[in-house]
This record gives structure tokens, C-alpha cells and sequence, in this order.
């Protein structure tokens, strides 16, 4: 089999306000637009519950979905995996297996996460067993992964480090923004320096982090949250949320805006002085790829996804020291005081972006494909 005769079935979230389905869209557009490459079919998950009664059933429709999507003329299935994609982690609700055993063709795998739960060696045996249950697949001859973390997690699990190869996240084109100051005036934040902090509202992202590090920054800064509950999120974390921010004396001067359309998020972008990520824990940000091809500077959490971007591009990012406000005000308060390393964080910031366009990214997924298929 040779790259240039290779016929792909596509097995990935398709949901409104979903960054997974808004990175597989765009990823699928540039991948339609190379030569030797054509997207035959693309499906999303069968729709139902996990209620006890429909458990057989759904796995029945993953298994009837699996030889849909690798049926004839299909060579290879590219599957863009996260848990909701299958039901969920829990393994009495992941429909996982039940898939990978209906494909009829061999498989690419992209691992957009990897959970993780470090509260006791228990729990943490746990995840492994029900990752290695979801992730695990001898129908899947390549893997592919966003982090060097996220390699040898794989590597933990089982998998071969010959099977793994690391493409980090596409960022978009970068696109001119409107004027700052209009942009300012455009979200009402006159006269004011903006702090944002984009995407899905998640435990994981560090709004607390950022509410306690407002409150040592000076009284003209404004913090945006620029998101929304995820869809598929039912943790009460945003109604816990927006009730602590209502009950802060800080209340003034944080916002959350919802759901953005394009046309208000490039508003946000364009009024936003620092943008920071002080994420938990992350297996690669779609929001934080956006905010690097707007070109912004970035305040982001020393965690493997930010540091791998700071190897790849030094001076692209500034890392702040984990779940510690101080130290992520402090870093704000340098990027707003000093305008040489913004410029400098905002030139390096592009400079990763069109590195790793989604045009590169598909050039190398095109490799990828022709490796498994030759396997």
C-alpha cells in the first residue's frame, strides 16, 4: 500500500461548542486538500445512554458503526479519541472494545487525553487499568500524541514506543486582529487592562488560581473568563463557580461571557492585554493554540504541555509555577509592565504557529497513514 492511493474513514466527535470536533473539522479540510489522500467517510458516535437495559445495545451499534466506518472502499481509520467519544473511562461504560473488534481495516489513533488521578495509588491504579482497557487496541497500528508525557504514559500502558509518534497540536493561521483599543471599547473594558483566560470553564483551568491572583493585580485590571460549560459536563464546577464569583469582593472585575461566536471571540482576542492558562493538568489546549496564532503573550502553568511548547519555541510562552497565584500575578504584572518581553512573547508565539500549522500537521499525518498501512 502507497501514500498515494490512501482512502480514510474518519471516527471523531462531531458536537457544537466542542474544541476536539472543531480541531478534526479543520484538520479534516486540510487532509481533503492533499494529494494521495480522500476522506471517504466520517461518522460520530451512535446516539444513546448508559442506562443498564441499553448496554448491550450500544455496543452492538459501536461495533455496526465500526464496520460502517472501515467498510469498502476504506484502507484506514483514523479515530480521534476522548473518553465521551465512547461513552466514558468508567469501563462498565465505555463502548471502546466493542468498536476497535467491528473495524474491518487497521487504525490511526489520536490520543487527545489521557486521564490522570494522583489522590491515592488506589484510584491511581484504577485509570491505568480502564486506560489500558480504552486505549489499548491491537487494531490500532499507530498512535499518535500530543506531549512527551503523554508518550511515556502510553509507553506505561503498553504500548510500543515504535507505535507512538508526537505531533503537537495545530494551531490556526495566523490572522490580523482589530485595533486593541477598539476592541477594548467593543467588549466595554475602556480604559482597562484585560486579562483572559479562554475556553470551556473546567476544574482543571485554574479559575480559582486566577480570582486569587486578581486580587494582587491593580484595581484597573479586568479578568475575562471567555467560555462556557462544556456540553458534556456535568460536575456542578460552573454553577460553583459563578456563585463564588457573585459572593467576591472581586466581583466587579471579573467576567464571564459565554458562549463566544467568531465573530466576539476575535473581539476578545483583539482587547486582550495577557492571556493566561493556569491550567491543572492538560494533554493539549485547542484555546491556548488559538490564543498562540492571534499572536497574544501567554502566561501559562509549568506543565508538560506548556514546556514541550517552550522547547519547541523558546520564548513563545511564560511559565508560571503551578496553583500559585502570586507567582501567576507576578508574571502578569511583568508581561503588563514591560513592553520589550511582550513583543518578544508575542513574535515567538508566531513563530510556533506557523510551525505547527494544520497544513504541517496534515503533511505529517499523510506519513503516518502510509507507515500503518505498511506495517
Amino acid at each position: 500500500m502507497t501514500a498515494d492511493s490512501i482512502k480514510l474513514g474518519i471516527f471523531a466527535p462531531d458536537r457544537e461548542r466542542c474544541g476536539i470536533s472543531d480541531y478534526v473539522r479543520q484538520l479534516n479540510q486540510e487532509i481533503g486538500q492533499l494529494d494521495g489522500l480522500s476522506i471517504i467517510r466520517t461518522m460520530s458516535p451512535p446516539h444513546g445512554n448508559s442506562k443498564d437495559d441499553e448496554r448491550r445495545l450500544l455496543a452492538t451499534q459501536y461495533k455496526s458503526a465500526a464496520q460502517d466506518v472501515s467498510g469498502p472502499p476504506v484502507d484506514l481509520v483514523h479515530v480521534h479519541h476522548e473518553y465521551s467519544l465512547f461513552g466514558g473511562i468508567a469501563p462498565h461504560r465505555s463502548r471502546s472494545r466493542a468498536f476497535f473488534s467491528g473495524l474491518s481495516t487497521p487504525a490511526v489513533m489520536t490520543v487527545h487525553e489521557i486521564a490522570q488521578d494522583q489522590r491515592s495509588p488506589v484510584r491511581q491504579r484504577l485509570i491505568e487499568l480502564a486506560n489500558r482497557l480504552s486505549l489499548v487496541h491491537r487494531q490500532v497500528r499507530v498512535y499518535v500524541v500530543h506531549t512527551e508525557t503523554d508518550r511515556h504514559r502510553l509507553i506505561r500502558l503498553g504500548v510500543a514506543d515504535k507505535d507512538i509518534r508526537l505531533i503537537r497540536l495545530a494551531t490556526p493561521d495566523p490572522e490580523p486582529l482589530p485595533p486593541s483599543h477598539e476592541a477594548h471599547e467593543r467588549i466595554g473594558a475602556y480604559g482597562r487592562r484585560v486579562i483572559t483566560l479562554f475556553g470551556f470553564l473546567a476544574a482543571k483551568k485554574g479559575h480559582y488560581d486566577a480570582i486569587t491572583a486578581l486580587s494582587m493585580l491593580p484595581e484597573d485590571v479586568l479578568l475575562v473568563f471567555a467560555g462556557d460549560i462544556h456540553p458534556s459536563d456535568g460536575s456542578g464546577y460552573v454553577r460553583a463557580l459563578r456563585e463564588y464569583i457573585r459572593a467576591s469582593p472581586l466581583r466587579d472585575r471579573i467576567r464571564i461571557t459565554g458562549f463566544l461566536s467568531a465573530d466576539d471571540l476575535i473581539w476578545h482576542l483583539a482587547a486582550t492585554d495577557v492571556a493566561i492558562a493556569p491550567y491543572h493538568t492538560s494533554s493539549g489546549s485547542a484555546s491556548v493554540a488559538r490564543l498562540m496564532s492571534a499572536g497574544l503573550p501567554v502566561v501559562a502553568t509549568s506543565i508538560p504541555v506548556f514546556e514541550d511548547i517552550l522547547k519547541s519555541e523558546p520564548g513563545s510562552i511564560l511559565l508560571t509555577n503551578q496553583r500559585n497565584a502570586l507567582d501567576l500575578a507576578s508574571k502578569i504584572t511583568m508581561v503588563l509592565a514591560d513592553a520589550e518581553l511582550r513583543g518578544s512573547l508575542i513574535e515567538h508565539s508566531l513563530l510556533f504557529a506557523r510551525a505547527n500549522s494544520f497544513n504541517s500537521v496534515a503533511r505529517s499525518m499523510r506519513t503516518i497513514y502510509s507507515e500503518a498501512l505498511n506495517k
